[in-house]
């Protein structure tokens, strides 16, 4: 069973070694901005390409500079808890992956020479009508992210909600995995905890939200 506490605890040391190779790369594209301005004025499109990658190295090891120090802050704050609460971890890490798809897609865009100003200008119709048709998911969405950061509860905890009661074996974007008596997982939407009334028994107390 995952426990709260092994989320996020500490990074494996490959994802040490890919942060350190974004680094580098990052540095030797930076440098070369200025020790090969005529290469990339005579190549566009690989100057763009290179603009792109910049971009997203650049977004993507703020992120994780951001997200080691948000996590080392709140592992000292809460050093001497007995009952250590992953939610917050859980959450830090899902908006980091988020942050990184959104550095992803500014950077494919700048690589292919699309102006990101433009191109959001230009769907912003489309983007309406999306999410008017995912509607449900993005509630989800956002209601996960309440979850994760607040003390509730967390994953390992015994719940009940709204009729389903069980162990939650890890919290996504838009469920909670909810493993039953029975051994059957059960996802329940992120939203209904706030709509239902929800009771967790490794906490000793019960709530219901408006």
């Amino acid at each position: 069973m995952t426990r709260a506490s092994d989320i996020g605890k500490g990074r494996p040391l490959g994802g040490w070694f890919f942060f350190v190779f974004k680094v580098v790369l990052w540095t030797a594209i930076a440098y070369s901005f200025t020790a090969n301005v005529e290469i990339y004025h005579h190549q566009p499109r690989l100057a763009g390409v290179a603009y792109g990658v910049n971009t997203f190295l650049t977004g993507s090891i703020l992120i994780a500079i951001g997200r080691f120090i948000l996590i080392l802050i709140y592992r000292r704050r809460n050093k001497k808890n007995n009952r250590v609460r992953g939610n917050y971890i859980l959450g830090i890490n899902q908006i980091a992956t988020i942050l990184n798809i959104v550095f992803a897609i500014l950077g494919l865009m700048m690589a292919f020479g699309i102006n990101p100003k433009e191109f959001l200008s230009s769907i912003t119709i489309v983007a309406m009508a999306i999410a008017l048709l995912f509607r449900d998911y993005i509630t989800n969405m956002i209601s996960g992210l309440l979850i994760m950061f607040c003390d509730q509860f967390t994953i390992g905890d015994t719940v009940r909600i709204d009729g389903h009661q069980g162990t939650i074996m890890h919290i996504t974007l838009p469920h909670i995995m909810v493993k039953n008596v029975a051994d059957d997982v059960v996802l329940i939407p992120n939203s209904t905890p706030f709509t239902t009334i929800s009771c967790s028994r490794s906490l000793h107390n019960s709530w219901k939200f408006p």
